[in-house]
């Protein structure tokens, strides 16, 4: 349960991806939007720095076979890390409390609208000035017109058929994905298409990595 004080509207938090095996794969700074009882909203504004997992080894994601690609998502060996910027991205991302998944709005660094994901992902939990989450590596892709694809299905069954991810959750993952489709269809908030509208306060610049220490214990 995330029973942590909220944040602070303009805190600045560290995003931990995580694996379902527990492995750190990726952290992002971000600025807190809004941290209510309902969801948590997050700044990644373009020109942030951000630490990536070398999950593929130098190669790219979908350059490997999916034999391959499950065989590093479920090894448990640490990733070696590398400092990257994103330089053209402006994102939004909302997560509902308790919900297992997050909405990822998309722009341009000009702000047009970009694209929009939906990630199926564990409810997120929070320690200090950090929330981690896990990936179920399912998603949802959707244009700005919030016309929606399914994404990475072949991922999601072959963790499942690998044992990482359980008959249980895939259930309720798939379940979720349901009723999130439905409330795309439906057009309903936050698929109703407003918060393209939204953008941040003047000042909300590019983030580092700054107050993130890598070597913390429990962290990898």
């Amino acid at each position: 349960m995330n029973t942590k004080r909220k944040w602070d509207r303009g805190s600045v938090v560290f995003q931990e991806g995580v694996s379902p095996l527990g492995k750190l794969v990726e952290v992002r700074p971000a600025r807190v939007v809004e941290d209510s009882d309902r969801e948590l909203r997050l700044s990644f504004a373009a020109g942030s720095t951000y630490l990536s997992g070398d999950w593929m080894r130098g190669r790219r994601r979908y350059e490997l076979s999916l034999a391959q690609r499950i065989r590093e998502f479920s090894s448990t060996e640490p990733l070696t890390f590398e400092e990257r910027t994103n330089r053209s991205r402006n994102t939004l991302s909302v997560l509902p409390r308790e919900a297992l998944h997050a909405v990822w709005f998309f722009w341009d660094r000009d702000w047009n609208p970009s694209e929009a994901f939906v990630n199926f992902q564990a409810p997120y939990t929070r320690v200090d000035d950090r929330l981690q989450v896990i990936d179920y590596y399912l998603d949802l892709q959707l244009t700005s017109a919030l016309e929606w694809s399914r994404k990475d299905e072949d991922e999601f069954d072959a963790m499942h058929e690998a044992g990482v991810l359980s008959d249980e959750l895939v259930s309720q993952v798939r379940d979720e994905a349901q009723a999130v489709i439905r409330r795309i269809e439906a057009r309903v908030w936050p698929f109703d298409g407003s918060l393209w509208e939204w953008r941040p306060p003047a000042g909300w610049g590019g983030l580092n990595l700054e107050g993130y220490d890598l070597r913390d214990e429990g962290r990898r």
